[in-house]
């Protein structure tokens, strides 16, 4: 059976804004209310709820209307840099005219140069994040500008500094749900296409059948209308990010445990009604997005991937979990949001590095 619409859209750590009763209009109107109050991070996490109902022009508006916000906050600051500056010299005029008040002129100026490195530093900070697109998990945001001599895409900090880690690109785009950036770099005159996660590891990507290689370890066939995983992909063992979400899946081959490489894998969307044994042989894997399937039921070998921090199984028809649960030992996030759940066994008391676990609407 299909789950509504509004549930496509849950992001890794943002709750869907379904489950707080609100609707798109209610989410548009609450991002400007942030932007007002100057709380841009806030106001984009709207923004970004909001994108699964509201239509690309609304969505584009919120975003330029954030960015006038940001641009005023810096013309703001540049304001009262140019106001401390005239105090500052005024301050200096009187320290002249007024010798014999020698003390009190000295502690203006000192109040003053003090307001002056305040503005200043409330100034450089604000045309650092002019150009900022928005922040991923209240992390990361895509920036575009000079650096040494050079134009090019990077990203910032909440402080506007470069994140040097995650590297600088021809072309970029911002950090999606999934946790991934897609970027270009040229090589030998050519544009190459990469992904990018916020540990700052990127892989060379494929879009397409036709354009896996030798040197490709990661493939992105989401929103492909795939009915089976293509043998090619089978056959690439070389991947290690696989993303199959929003297709029409409704098994998946006993084969898939031949991706031994595999560190991510996106199956979100689909109709997957099982998970065959073999699930447990991708033991490299750290991240599983299972949600919004059909699954009842996960097999004992789920135990098996020692190495996942980040399972999500949101909005499938699970009644129970298994014991094997409590092996996940590294398992820092678990999201069983809308299943059918009415018990957890005893053993989920073993996954000591938990630090998200979502059980809501069960």
């Amino acid at each position: 059976m299909y789950k509504p619409l509004f549930l496509v859209f849950i992001l890794f750590t943002i709750a869907p804004f379904v489950a707080n009763g609100q609707g798109c209009n209610g989410l548009i109107k609450d991002a400007r209310t942030l932007v007002q109050k100057l709380k841009f991070d806030e106001a984009v996490k709207k923004v970004e709820a909001a994108k699964g109902c509201a239509s690309q022009a609304d969505i584009d508006l919120l975003y330029s209307e954030i960015f006038a916000a940001l641009k005023k906050q810096t013309s703001d600051a540049k304001k009262a840099k140019d106001r401390a500056e005239k105090a500052e010299s005024e301050a200096k005029d009187a320290l002249q005219q007024l010798k014999n008040e020698q003390e009190k002129t000295n502690l203006a100026l000192l109040e003053t140069e003090k307001a002056k490195a305040q503005t200043d530093s409330a100034f450089q900070k604000a045309q650092k994040l002019i150009d900022a697109f928005y922040f991923y998990d209240d992390k990361f945001a895509l920036a575009y500008g000079e650096k040494e001599g050079k134009n090019v895409f990077y990203f910032i900090d909440k402080n506007g500094n470069e994140v040097i880690k995650l590297g600088r690109w021809e072309k970029a785009e911002q950090f999606d749900w999934r946790g991934f950036a897609k970027v270009k770099m040229k090589q030998d005159e050519t544009l190459q296409d990469y992904l990018i996660d916020t540990l700052g590891n990127f892989y060379r990507v494929a879009y397409e059948i036709k354009d896996l290689k030798e040197d490709i370890t990661a493939m992105d066939l989401s929103e492909k209308d795939l009915s089976s995983i293509p043998v090619e992909v089978i056959k690439q063992r070389s991947l290690k990010i696989l993303l199959l979400n929003s297709n029409q899946l409704s098994n998946l081959p006993p084969e898939i445990g031949e991706l031994k490489n595999l560190t991510s894998l996106g199956l979100y969307y689909n109709h997957l009604s099982s998970l065959p044994p073999e699930i447990g042989e991708l033991t490299n894997l750290t991240s599983l997005n299972l949600s919004v399937n059909q699954l009842s039921s996960l097999p004992p070998e789920i135990g098996e991937l020692k190495n996942l921090t980040s399972l999500h199984l949101e909005s499938n028809e699970l009644s129970s979990l298994p014991p094997e649960i409590g092996e996940l030992k590294n398992l820092t996030s678990l999201n069983l949001i809308y299943n059918q759940l009415i018990s957890l066994p005893p053993e989920i008391g073993e996954l000591k590095n938990l630090t998200y676990l979502y059980l809501r609407d069960n």
